[in-house]
């Protein structure tokens, strides 16, 4: 299930304030399309499945639990292939988490339409979901790395004083696609199938690599297939490589829902919105992170 999986009809982009709130799965999906340009965790982590009692239940695979701990062997007619076992893993347990929030749209903005402000309401609204889940997906990727069986490359240099030209260029040892290449190393010589697609660092981070590479940064990711994404909630030293489809997981218990309610006695509707999701990290190994230094 993705974040929101709803349509709703614009009546061709016009809408008053009073038809919003009687339909709020208008209001969905301008919160939805707000959301979405921005929305990190659905570009990191494989989406859909199911959401049983509140909780997933998953099991998170290292490499000594994709191959047997004895290597088959060739069988001579008459007898029996030998017997092969690998460790299984140990299950884990993530459960849902509630985020959501409402704003008031008092009578007299509903009488008198004032679409600003309750444009201006909704996309705070859609701004501070997103938020909230973009950090929620960082922070899952942080325990990820914490546990350990991640491809961790710690580089003692930084790419502040990178230069590609002039009289003096960085050895080639030192700019930031030898680091990317030797993580991409680590996780090749595991065997896994881990194939990195996207990478993800902070806005100074962007601006440094593309300070650094120019018009040509686009060639140098398209070179290892990495699609570049920031978020503030990545630290400025550390570089992350994600392979989408393995690293982990996002679901919705309940996807992005808005409701609206009467409070009477103010003479106002609250609007409210909220999403349920529930993520967790299933192959270690395609999270791959480069440390530089401060």
């Amino acid at each position: 299930m993705p974040f929101y999986p709803g349509a709703a009809d614009y009546n061709n982009g016009i809408i008053s304030v009073d038809q919003a709130l009687k339909n709020p799965t208008v209001i969905e999906q301008r919160v939805a399309e707000l959301a979405g340009k921005n929305l990190l965790v659905s570009n990191i982590f494989a989406e859909g499945g199911d959401v049983d009692g509140g909780s997933v239940i998953y099991s998170k695979i290292t490499e000594k639990h994709l191959y047997t701990d004895a290597d088959v062997s060739e069988r001579q007619p008459g007898d029996e292939y030998a017997v092969v076992y690998s460790e299984q893993p140990d299950l884990q347990l993530a459960r849902v988490q509630d985020f959501g929030g409402k704003f008031a749209v008092s009578d007299e903005n509903r009488k008198r339409n004032n679409a600003i402000d309750f444009d201006n309401d909704t996309t705070r609204l859609a701004n501070t979901i997103t938020r909230k889940i973009n950090r929620v997906a960082i922070e899952t990727i942080n325990a990820g790395v914490e546990a350990g069986d991640t491809n961790q490359l710690v580089y003692g240099g930084n790419w502040d004083s990178v230069q590609i030209d002039g009289a003096t260029p960085t050895p080639p040892g030192e700019r930031p696609h030898s680091q990317i290449a030797t993580t991409v190393a680590l996780a090749d010589e595991k065997d896994l199938g881990i194939e990195y697609n996207r990478m993800v660092v902070s806005p100074s981070m962007r601006a440094q690599l593309r300070s650094i590479y120019g018009t040509d940064l686009k060639a140098v990711l398209d070179d290892f297939g990495l699609e570049l994404i920031s978020s503030n909630f990545v630290e400025p030293n550390r570089v992350y490589l994600i392979d989408q489809e393995k690293a982990g997981f996002v679901r919705y218990e309940d996807p992005l829902t808005i409701t609206a309610y009467r409070d009477e006695a103010h003479r106002q509707t609250w609007v409210q919105g909220y999403a349920m999701p529930v993520m967790g990290i299933t192959l270690p190994a395609a999270i791959g992170t480069i440390e530089l230094a401060l």
